[in-house]
């Protein structure tokens, strides 16, 4: 078994060059070197693999470590006499050092390191964009006074290796650019810095779309930070920020202390907030249209983990944005659609917090009828699995939702249009027994200011619903035709009638006359309605008493 313990040291050396091809070294220190420029570590035949531990001081010039023989190294550094880059070729296991005001330590492995203070990148930009994607870039300081050296505020990178750039507290700017494939950048201790920008380009000169590039900002930023260019991943740790601005990327971590007030980011975007401490609530959106797809994805393909349930149901329980609120009564949706009847309650729990009585605009203005359709969703799919006791708490709070005075014209819409969408006819008898106008629209003494005709919403679901029912149920057709033939008036009614008539011209004059005999003021019209020809082909009208003869026959059916 190899010595452990076996090792050299070489002090107050001047030569330029040193060569160490001992099979048995473990460890080599290297102190008081002032002139050495390169290190070059060889195996001999017997092989002597195994790892070697350098521990370098007093190495002013050292450029280069030489490893031909790829053995693994663990290199320590004392960088604080140092103002010249130092390339190390691997395989790397660890490097750590410290120069005048800083220290840094990387345990991953690399097949090549380049130490590289700051002030001599523009001497060194081609063997930085040189590096390969398994290599390792460090930047940082070597001199404490930054007066004396040329200015870093904007710093432009171009190269695939790792990069993590070190204690430059004057950086405000930072353009990276891929060599040839990625990027994977960290930043710390940069407390002006401000932008972060990505310049990806396609072979046609368009911006291209996310893809491996990687960034981490720790405890950099004052006030603002802004990222641009296709990211996949950006990750913050412990970032002073308040305003932050994500132009297009992936995924967006938080982690550590936050302290962001304001955000503009992708509603595509996953976002993770592991903030380790209270901050304005409901500025980092804890789920948007990438959880949807992901729970989606997962739900589809029978994944159905109690912790995943757990974090999403959570999640809209914090939702409180009407942003936040849309995406929420989305999770709901796809939770109610594949989850068992043992989760109907805490469904229906979760559903009554998230939009708090009284409010008028839950959702966004572009996004609302789209969101009541989720909500009517919601209560088909929870309706079907519930017993009788759950079946009436469920209708009695989606009754109060969809039918109360406070809600706009979209929710009878989408109420209207997604029962008849999924087929839901049990949900849409309801509905309309529950709207049926208690006089026809006709009447002067009706509100033409009703809830339902503020924005033309709900006059398009009726024409759906006249368009519908030829396939609906025998026993629907009849409470579908009445209420269509109750909400409308004028020239939207006549419109109307003709197609009903065209439908089932029987059961249209029969609804019509009943009307006309309930409601004397409006009798004229619908007598007219109920006299008139079938279209398109016009047969013998009945007369007046052989439709009151009809009338007094029985119930319809």
């Amino acid at each position: 078994m190899q010595d452990k313990t076996y090792g050299q040291r070489v002090a107050d050396s001047h030569e330029l060059q040193l060569t160490v091809a001992d099979a048995k070294l473990v460890w080599l220190e290297l102190a008081g070197c002032p002139a050495l420029r390169t290190l070059t570590l060889k195996a001999d035949a017997q092989g002597g693999k195994h790892e070697r531990h350098l521990t370098l001081s007093a190495v002013p010039q050292l450029q280069r470590i030489e490893n031909p023989h790829e053995l693994p190294l663990v290199v320590h550094l004392d960088a604080r006499d140092r103002t010249q880059p130092l390339l190390i070729e691997g395989p790397v296991k660890q490097v750590d050092f410290c120069w005048e005001h800083g220290e840094y330590a990387n345990t991953r492995m690399h097949r090549q390191v380049l130490l590289l203070p700051v002030e001599q990148l523009s001497q060194y930009r081609q063997e930085v964009e040189q590096l390969r994607m398994d290599a390792l870039l460090v930047l940082y300081r070597s001199q404490h006074d930054a007066s004396s050296n040329p200015s870093c505020n904007i710093l432009q990178l171009k190269t695939d290796a790792r990069v993590d750039i070190q204690g430059l507290p004057e950086l405000q700017q930072l353009h990276v650019t891929p060599a040839r494939q990625q990027v994977q950048v960290t930043v710390r201790n940069s407390r002006r810095l401000e932008l972060v920008n990505l310049r990806c380009e396609s072979k046609s000169g368009a911006s291209s779309k996310p893809s491996n590039h990687r960034v981490t900002i720790s405890d950099c930023g004052r006030t603002r930070l802004k990222f641009t260019g296709p990211w996949q991943r950006i990750e913050l740790v412990g970032c002073g920020i308040h305003r932050l601005s994500v132009e297009q990327a992936l995924e967006l971590y938080v982690r550590g202390l936050c302290y962001i007030e304001e955000t503009h980011v992708p509603n595509t975007m996953r976002v993770v907030n592991q903030a380790t401490n209270w901050f304005a609530e409901g500025v980092i959106p804890d789920i948007n249209e990438s959880t949807l797809r992901e729970l989606s994805a997962r739900l589809s393909s029978n994944q159905q983990d109690a912790e995943l349930i757990a974090t999403c149901l959570a999640a809209v329980r914090r939702c409180e944005r009407p942003k936040s609120r849309y995406h929420g009564i989305h999770i709901l949706s796809l939770l109610a659609m594949h989850l068992p009847t043992a989760y109907i309650d805490e469904l229906l729990e979760v559903r009554k917090g998230l939009v708090p009585p009284n409010t008028t605009r839950p959702y966004p203005e572009d996004l609302h009828l789209e969101a009541w359709r989720a909500d009517v969703n919601i209560w088909h799919q929870l309706r079907s699995k519930a017993n009788k006791a759950g079946l009436v708490r469920i209708d009695n709070f989606y009754g109060d939702v969809f039918m109360s005075s406070g809600q706009p014209s979209s929710s009878g819409y989408a109420l209207l249009a997604e029962c008849l969408d999924i087929e839901s006819y049990d949900l849409l008898e309801r509905a309309l027994r529950k709207l049926m106008p208690d006089e026809p629209q006709q009447s002067r003494r009706r509100q033409y200011d009703d809830r339902f005709w503020r924005n033309g919403q709900y006059v398009k679901g009726l024409k759906r619903l006249v368009l519908s029912i030829p396939r609906l149920p025998t026993k629907l057709k009849a409470l579908a035709i009445e209420f269509v033939l109750l909400s409308l008036a004028n020239d939207m009614l006549q419109v109307a009638a003709q197609k009903l008539l065209q439908h089932e011209p029987a059961l249209t004059r029969r609804l019509a006359l009943r009307i006309a005999n309930r409601h004397v003021e409006t009798r004229e019209s619908y007598l007219r309605l109920a006299l008139s020809a079938a279209l398109p082909a016009p047969t013998a009208q009945p007369s007046v008493q052989q439709l009151l003869q009809l009338d007094t026959e029985g119930e319809l059916v």
